[in-house]
């Protein structure tokens, strides 16, 4: 089997895509599910409440095609000026994102929040869930011109303080040498993202942990959690800082018992993110959905 690495030369040097060089072909069903697909970025859009443009940032393995998706055809329905791209792709075409190693990520990331805000003339929110959350905190931590330009920051279930995997991170440090460098050399070139978020010397986890703020003063951030999320928990996402809400769905809707994927999709979260982004505690909708325990 090719690595991403010689699939991405092959491709580079035939022009083929990605896809074709794998003999993979994709349904045409695949693309048009009424849980496919985000609306066009439009820098023309005009909100006319005045809101701030919303960035949003998809999570691990996701696109903007999938994952927030569907909050962001909610939002651009409601008046709002939403836009997305996809991020960490290591295939073309890029239906799949996430996958890099973050750091690289997190300059595209920066670069796109950037052009939204130069492009619109003011500043910007940001939305992530899971990885996306991870970037909707680290980026503006690290690029100060990209804090400069951002307002409130709202983050899904992020893995601050290292993502566990289900407690898989901590099972193969615990094997002797060399499993656990021989398990690294292998996640990695399939998905450098896991190594920076996980919790024991991830690159992400380890510049959380020695900046001495995760969040700059001037923005207003918001971490949204389920106490039913079993594969980023509470204390994992939690960053107790001043100008840093940290809310649980279920205090505002007790019945909705969603997982950590569902956070992207449940209207209760959505409710949540209008409310933060307004400053306000307008009434809306709670899901009664069962957990989605991924």
């Amino acid at each position: 089997m090719r690595s991403i690495t010689q699939i991405m030369a092959l491709s580079m040097a035939t022009g083929a895509t990605a896809l074709d060089i794998l003999g993979i072909s994709i349904p045409d069903g695949l693309f048009t599910g009424p849980w496919y697909g985000a609306p066009d970025n439009d820098f023309d859009c005009v909100d006319p409440q005045g809101r701030n443009p919303v960035v949003m940032i998809h999570a691990l393995a996701a696109s903007r095609e999938v994952d927030l998706n569907l909050l962001h055809k909610n939002m651009t329905s409601e008046g709002w000026c939403v836009f997305s791209q996809t991020y960490g792709s290591p295939i073309d075409p890029p239906f799949i994102g996430g996958l890099t190693e973050m750091t690289d990520s997190a300059s595209d990331v920066g670069a796109f929040i950037l052009e939204v805000a130069q492009k619109t003339g003011g500043k910007v929110d940001l939305v992530g869930h899971s990885e996306g959350g991870i970037q909707t905190l680290y980026v503006p931590m690290v690029q100060p011109d990209v804090a400069a330009v951002v307002d409130h920051a709202i983050a899904l279930g992020p893995a601050v303080h290292g993502a566990q995997y289900f407690g898989f991170t901590d099972f193969y440090q615990s094997l002797p040498v060399p499993f656990p460098s021989l398990l690294k050399d292998a996640i990695e070139p399939l998905c450098a993202a896991c190594i920076d978020m996980e919790n024991n010397d991830g690159d992400i986890y380890i510049a959380f942990k020695n900046s001495p703020k995760i969040v700059p003063d001037n923005i207003n951030a918001t971490i949204i959690m389920s106490k039913y999320d079993t594969l980023v928990s509470m204390n994992t996402s939690r960053v107790d800082e001043p100008n840093v809400s940290n809310l649980v769905v279920q205090d505002f809707c007790p019945d909705d018992h969603l997982g950590h994927a569902n956070l992207a999709w449940s209207e209760s979260v959505w409710g949540i993110i209008k409310n933060q982004l307004q400053g306000n505690n307008a009434p809306f909708n709670c899901d009664n959905g069962a957990s989605f325990r991924k």
